[in-house]
């Protein structure tokens, strides 16, 4: 209840600039969600893919491709297996060119490892010497894109749940 004209025009002024944030935010919101679901939907031509990425990968009892980063000067390399818990649990030795290796998830002896979590690493050799390991990225089937708390996520074959842009690359 201004008594003053000059206060009215003020407070009225101030009215119609907190109407208009209000409105204008509501339209971001809206916005937001728009681009969200779209973005969604460019995720689903993902599912039925396979994405490379860094993470541990879901060993479901089918062999699981590896993409190891092995050092140029290295005469000599190891692919290295740990479990969850960050146990080695095997070794193998793959050449120095690899671009792919393949782990079966069996043990020397046949049997196979439990189902889980795994995470590859690549242990280059030069002159014998020990090199520092380098986790390798993996690929896994992309099965479901969903919005968790408004942000896109991925679901790999196995349950892993990734966020988007981690993804290296994709192949069928």
């Amino acid at each position: 209840n201004p008594l003053d004209s000059q206060d009215f025009a003020v407070q009225l002024a101030t009215f119609s600039g907190v109407e208009q944030q209000a409105k204008t935010n509501d339209l971001l919101t809206a916005l937001s969600a728009q681009m969200n679901g779209s973005g969604l939907s460019q995720l689903a031509d993902w599912i039925g893919k396979e994405a490379r990425v860094l993470t541990a990968a879901q060993f479901t009892g089918a062999p699981v491709t590896a993409v190891p980063t092995i050092a140029n000067y290295a005469d000599r390399a190891d692919l290295v297996v740990l479990d969850a818990a960050g146990t080695e649990i095997d070794r193998q030795s793959m050449p120095v060119d690899a671009d792919t290796v393949q782990w079966s998830g069996q043990t020397q002896s046949g049997t196979t490892f439990p189902k889980g979590a795994y995470t590859f690493y690549a242990e280059s050799f030069a002159n014998n010497e020990p090199l520092p390991m380098v986790q390798a990225s993996i690929y896994a089937e992309v099965t479901e894109a969903r919005m968790e708390s408004g942000v896109s996520k991925l679901v790999l074959a196995g349950g892993g749940l990734i966020d988007p842009a981690k993804v290296i690359a994709l192949r069928q």
